[in-house]
């Protein structure tokens, strides 16, 4: 199904501007990519046997610079992963943020707190005093669930274990308390469950590893990952300590532990990082490489220069530009240098080379690069100039459409309530005939004919959004069919058969306005007497077994049928079919039925068409019905 007219303009005619400007940037890029590719040639061709050194200098530099960039953002998703799961591997990797350390986690530095003498408090089943809490305090609520929860395992009344359990974990997710008092607390606990038996070992593996989540989606962090994050709150013969018991409870209820344990050894025996934050760009200090991502972060990993030095000059070996008994060395590296100021020396023989051929194939590709170039920008102009009056014209034309379409509402609805009046105060003058019913017709046709305009203005500009609400069809359609009774010229057979009952979770206006432009239509081009004009309800199939079904509504008539040349334009905006200029109307209303269908999410379609009369089909989807089909077929019929 395609999207509506005015929303397809839209999503094109907006960004014409930045794809133009993309455009140009990709050419641009690509002219970019060829002059460094000429500029390549050209050094390559004007290198002498005295300058062979220096080339060789530069090319090692170019090569070098490059691939630090490559590895920098290369290691970028194993920091990544580092920061998300403190237990991924760290090793060689950092990563500061807002100043702080991230990656790996700062290390053990909080005061030491005696876990060792002291862990046994916390697997008492009596709540622990929490010094300068009062009764509310978040912190004794905690004590008390965990000393519930040891009262009930010495009680062996296991579900009063599992409802406190719960309550503990939903207080974990909802208050966050120190970790110093967190972590072995919960650790206790989880200790406790694992030595009891009875006890889902599935459930404690997660608490220890990747975590659980609450009943409102909350994610409680698991309590290897928490320690190693938060390791820096702890002395290190504290995080030694509660590492120890973790990894045991781990093994005992079989959860993994080889990433905690490599993690809790590099938190113990931390490897030297940089020091004198924040680095220079891509500066190179004490063994590492750092460089700012665009995200805010700077990172760094191991970075070994002269490894690096190696590795390009077997490349250039591998090449044939660095001949035997020539290498590349480091001239110095300062402890804090930027990566762009390393000075790289080359050893080795004089080049041969042609300067002046290379200076004049450069020059000459690089004038036709830029000649290119000229020609891209005008071009774009000129587009973008086209563009902008393209636009200009469309914006005056929606606006023109709209002020005229409101200012003609007014002036139409006082001269219907004007002919209303006459109509009532003439009622019985036989001289009068039937001109003021026949006014109020021709009015009603016009302000139908506004209201279209301006309703079709507003879908195409996608200003109008549907807004849902329950619909009873069956009172629209009575709606419709007072309209029919009132507007058509001659008397109309209305009758309404299928499902019946049927609500909708849809935008009333809009859907009145469909049913309404259908019918308009049936008895505008209807010759016959009298006007026969039949809707029917029926559900559609489910595309798959057991989803709900959609509703169609289908719109039978007893006019004069469809040309077949008219049908591949029955829902183009302005059209109107041969033969029907004697025919008052803008040829929007089929088009505005299906903008409108179309925002809903459903489609319209001419089912069949002959001389004998039109059917057209409007099919919802089963978003837009609010209950089941199920609602009995009773036909009913209405003759006006």
């Amino acid at each position: 199904m395609s999207p509506p007219a005015g929303r397809r303009t839209g999503v094109l005619r907006a960004p014409a501007t930045l794809w133009t400007l993309l455009g140009l940037l990709a050419l641009f890029a690509g002219l970019a990519w060829l002059l460094g590719i000429f500029a390549a040639e050209r050094i390559a061709a004007r290198v002498q046997i005295d300058q062979r050194a220096r080339t060789l200098e530069n090319f090692a530099h170019l090569s070098l610079t490059r691939g630090t960039e490559y590895m920098l953002r290369n290691r970028e998703p194993s920091i990544d992963a580092a920061e998300a799961w403190p237990l991924s591997a760290s090793a060689g990797l950092a990563r500061w943020r807002d100043g702080e350390r991230v990656v790996p986690p700062p290390p053990p530095q909080g005061p030491s707190l005696d876990l060792a003498a002291h862990f046994e408090d916390f697997r008492r089943s009596a709540p622990r005093a929490v010094a300068g809490a009062g009764l509310d305090d978040p912190q004794v609520e905690r004590e008390r669930l965990r000393a519930a929860i040891f009262a009930g395992l010495a009680a062996r009344d296991a579900l009063a274990v599992a409802d406190t359990l719960r309550a503990f974990l939903a207080h974990r997710a909802r208050f966050v308390l120190p970790v110093t008092e967190d972590l072995p607390a919960t650790l206790a606990v989880v200790e406790g469950l694992a030595e009891a038996e009875g006890y889902a070992k599935e459930t404690l593996a997660r608490v220890l590893h990747e975590g659980v989540e609450d009943r409102h989606g909350r994610r409680l962090e698991g309590l290897q990952p928490l320690l190693i994050r938060r390791q820096a709150a702890f002395a290190p013969v504290d995080l030694a300590f509660l590492g120890a018991r973790i990894v045991a409870v781990s093994r005992r209820v079989g959860a993994p532990t080889g990433p905690f344990e490599a993690r809790l050894d590099e938190a113990l025996h931390p490897t030297a990082l940089p020091k004198g934050y924040p680095y220079p760009v891509d500066a190179v200090s004490e063994g590492w490489l750092q460089g700012v991502q665009p995200r805010g972060s700077t990172d760094a990993f191991r970075f070994d220069v002269a490894d690096e030095l190696r590795i390009t000059a077997r490349q250039l070996r591998l090449r044939g530009l660095l001949r035997d008994g020539e290498d590349l060395s480091l001239d110095s590296l300062a402890e804090l240098q930027e990566i762009f100021h390393l000075q790289i020396r080359c050893d080795g023989p004089a080049f041969v080379a042609a300067r002046a051929a290379a200076d004049a194939a450069f020059l000459w590709k690089t004038a036709l690069l830029a000649l290119t170039a000229v020609f891209a920008v005008l071009a774009a102009l000129l587009g973008l100039s086209a563009g902008r009056r393209r636009q200009r014209y469309l914006d005056l034309k929606t606006e023109f459409v709209s002020t005229v379409s409101h200012e003609l509402r007014t002036p139409l609805a006082s001269v219907r309530a004007l002919a209303e009046t006459l109509e009532r105060r003439l009622d019985g003058e036989s001289r009068a005939r039937d001109y003021p019913r026949r006014m109020v017709r021709a009015i009603d046709g016009l302000t139908a004919l506004v209201e279209n305009i301006l309703s079709f203005n507003r879908l195409e500009q996608d200003r109008v959004k549907p807004r849902l609400e329950r619909v009873a069809l069956d009172d629209l359609l009575s709606t419709v069919a007072e309209e029919v009774a009132e507007q058509a010229p001659r008397a109309v057979d209305w009758q309404v058969t299928g499902l019946r009952g049927v609500v909708l979770q849809a935008d009333p206006a809009l859907l009145l306005l469909v049913v309404s432009n259908l019918c308009r239509n049936a008895w505008k081009y209807n010759a016959r007497d009298p006007i026969a004009l039949r809707v029917h309800v029926a559900a559609t199939p489910a595309r798959r077994a057991g989803r709900p079904s959609g509703l169609r509504v289908e719109v039978h008539d007893n006019g004069q049928g469809v040309p077949a040349v008219a049908i591949p334009h029955l829902f183009t905006a302005f059209y109107r079919a041969p033969g029907t200029s004697d025919r008052r109307g803008s040829g929007l209303g089929l088009a505005l039925c299906q903008r409108a269908v179309e925002a809903h999410g459903g489609r319209i379609a001419l089912a069949r068409t002959s001389p004998e009369g039109s059917v057209f089909a409007v099919d919802l989807p089963p978003e837009a019905v609010a209950g089941d089909l199920h609602a009995p077929e009773v036909p009913e019929e209405q003759g006006e």
